[in-house]
């Protein structure tokens, strides 16, 4: 969803409005999946006992899995960036330990990092809280509930103050809207839905039809009441923005969590780009986008929309196969676990 919704409008010419109105907030998608996984993931981990050793061991594999491809991209993307003498943020340090946007606006360089900074901040702030908190009062169930509320409702109270006294423009550059306090809640609604699928299976899946629906009315009518000027594209309306994308994707959760795995070749064209799904997060915007299409003068629109999708595929297979997949044999190896199929190799 979020390579298909940046597809840049100079590829697609006076259809790119179009495009970008149909595309709905795969960022959003994504915080909430992410949480609900991992929230599954704290929850097993400290089911029974609480310890530093299993925070560690935690920390480590989620590192391990994200980190690594990260800094090899962006010192890569960095070096080609200076060598073609192109400008280079200032604070280029604060990307190597994801501060760039921890509470100011994101800078244009590297943009897709944005994200990545509110999940790593998530991975180190959550597990930790949840460690302190069972260390005082081993009560998982509990909790996990509290700190989940709580981390929701502090970046609803942060937009609120930010709404209040920031001046409009602020709002117009995107990056405004992309800073780990300011869309950290969106994960934590993943968190909510891991606690009642575990603590509450039963009615996790009652209504799970029933909630689809409400989850896609959510999502496509506020996008529709968007791209018609019906509700402003104001400083208010990015309050309330994470909360309705994020509400709609967990809505849609428990229908989602009962799918099973298909056959047949769609199926597995679908697994084996979710395997490489972040390096095509990591290489689609800066690496395609802004090194290889922009530098090109296209005569046909058509040319430029195909060569994305293709570039991307093609270097994102290729980026996990020579450094995703050592450092996911480097933790199998550290952590002695078994090597999974293809489709659980992305956890």
């Amino acid at each position: 969803m979020v390579i298909i919704s940046h597809v840049p409008i100079f590829i697609i010419g006076s259809k790119g409005q179009l495009h970008k109105d149909l595309s709905l907030d795969g960022v959003s998608m994504f915080f909430v999946l992410s949480g609900f996984l991992i929230g599954r993931i704290l929850i097993k981990t400290f089911r029974k006992e609480v310890s530093f050793g299993k925070l560690y061991r935690f920390w480590a594999k989620r590192w391990l899995r994200t980190v690594p491809l990260y800094l090899i991209l962006l010192s890569t993307f960095v070096f080609i960036t200076y060598f073609n003498s192109d400008p280079i943020p200032l604070n280029i340090q604060e990307y190597f330990i994801f501060l760039q946007n921890f509470s100011e606006p994101h800078p244009d360089f590297f943009g897709v990092a944005w994200s990545l900074s509110v999940e790593e901040w998530f991975y180190l702030i959550v597990p930790y809280l949840l460690f302190i908190a069972l260390s005082v009062n081993f009560n998982p169930k509990r909790n996990l509930l509290y700190i989940s509320i709580l981390l929701i409702i502090i970046p609803l109270l942060y937009r609120s103050f930010l709404c209040l006294t920031l001046e409009p423009e602020y709002w117009e550059n995107w990056g405004s809207t992309c800073t780990v306090l300011f869309r950290f809640d969106s994960i934590m609604y993943g968190i909510l839905g891991a606690w009642v699928s575990n603590y509450y299976p039963k009615t996790f899946l009652r209504f799970n039809r029933v909630l689809l629906i409400l989850g896609i009315i959510l999502l496509i009518g506020f996008k529709a009441l968007w791209v018609n000027q019906i509700i402003s594209k104001s400083s208010v309306v990015w309050i309330y923005l994470p909360v309705v994308n994020s509400v709609g994707v967990l809505f849609m959760l428990p229908f989602l969590s009962t799918y099973k795995t298909q056959k047949g070749w769609i199926a597995q064209a679908i697994t084996h780009t979710s395997v490489i799904s972040y390096s095509m997060y990591l290489l689609h915007a800066g690496f395609v986008i802004e090194l290889i299409l922009k530098k090109i003068s296209w005569s046909d629109q058509l040319y430029p929309y195909v060569l994305y999708f293709i570039i991307t595929y093609v270097l994102s297979f290729l980026s996990y196969q020579l450094i995703e997949k050592k450092f996911l044999k480097l933790r199998r190896l550290i952590f002695k676990e078994r090597e999974y199929k293809v489709i659980r190799s992305i956890d």
